[in-house]
């Protein structure tokens, strides 16, 4: 302070900038445990107002469009599509509503073996609990009670599901077993006395019935035993761990990219899942959709895996 005042000639002018400068020594002075980075903004500053990378970004349709891109590597591999054992996969499309799907993240088209139409509809919610206090799960059985109103529900193959990027003791304990007992039984009125009787079924099992019985009658939905079984019998929980470190369902998705391309653009199977998540974020933007014809050879092609060479087996 001493060099300060003596380097400033005592003038009018010099006795003011002096004031100045110590009234801000004496500020910066005060604050506890404030360090100025390189650029001059406090480092604690710099810490609120930090966000989350989930929160800064919209995780929820990043999920969505990567279980999407799952979905039409299965049309490059022509493979049966998860959910739907035995088809064959024909088509893809993402944000359905404006097409009359109530579950509308993604609506899968398939052919069964015997030439007959399956449909798969999901909605990607990254996180669910499947509880009374779960108003996501609220707007799923909604959406699955609409969704059943489609005619092909009775009369084929018509399934229904929610996608999820990881599983808990509850979904794989309680919602996954009577999900399997309702496909298994061969009607209401077993399904609902197996899960009544006690040391049978678990409290977690009927806890997970009850809600979705519940969450019926708030849409004003019928939830007696017929309507439970119908509708739960139809319903999947799919489980895409793509948010994991060492993520399974990402390393499957590269395998196959590495599987339909040609030997000597397998090293490039990375690439091919990068786009075709890129390809599925822009789908989902349009509500569009990615078919048999469309995404075949002719899809990698226009991408330069392979300069035109026959690429993969789907015709």
């Amino acid at each position: 302070m001493d060099l300060l005042a003596t380097s400033i000639a005592p003038t009018a002018c010099g006795r003011r900038a002096l004031t100045i400068v110590n009234k801000l020594l004496q500020v910066s002075a005060c604050v506890p445990n404030r360090s100025r980075t390189e650029y001059g903004v406090f480092e604690n500053e710099i810490e609120s107002r930090v966000t989350p990378p989930a929160a800064s970004a919209n995780a929820g349709s990043q999920f969505e469009t990567r279980v999407g891109a799952f979905y039409t590597l299965s049309i490059l591999a022509d493979s049966e599509p998860r959910g739907l054992v035995g088809a064959r996969i024909q088509s893809v499309a993402l944000q359905q509503r404006i097409a009359g799907h109530p579950l509308d993240d993604i609506v899968i088209h398939a052919t069964n073996a015997d030439g007959s139409e399956a449909t798969l509809e999901i909605q990607a919610k990254r996180t669910m609990t499947f509880t009374a206090s779960d108003a996501e799960f609220v707007d799923v059985v909604g959406q699955v009670w609409k969704a059943a109103q489609n005619p092909a529900f009775e009369t084929g193959r018509y399934e229904t599901a929610v996608a999820v990027s990881r599983t808990t003791t509850r979904i794989e304990q309680a919602v996954q077993e009577v999900l399997n007992w309702a496909r298994q039984l061969p009607d209401a009125t077993t399904f609902a006395s197996n899960i009544r009787r006690k040391g049978f079924a678990s409290e977690a099992m009927r806890s997970f019935v009850a809600v979705f019985a519940d969450n019926l009658a708030r849409h004003g939905a019928p939830n007696d035993e017929q309507t439970l079984w119908r509708l739960l019998r139809r319903f999947q929980v799919l489980v895409f761990d793509f948010d994991a470190v060492g993520s399974d369902y990402a390393h499957r998705a590269r395998e196959r990219c590495r599987f339909v391309l040609a030997a000597d653009q397998a090293h490039r199977a990375g690439d091919l899942w990068s786009h075709l998540i890129v390809d599925a974020e822009e789908s989902a933007k349009a509500g569009g959709a990615r078919t048999r014809p469309r995404s075949s050879g002719s899809y990698l092609r226009k991408r330069a895996f392979g300069s035109g060479m026959p690429l993969i087996c789907v015709t």
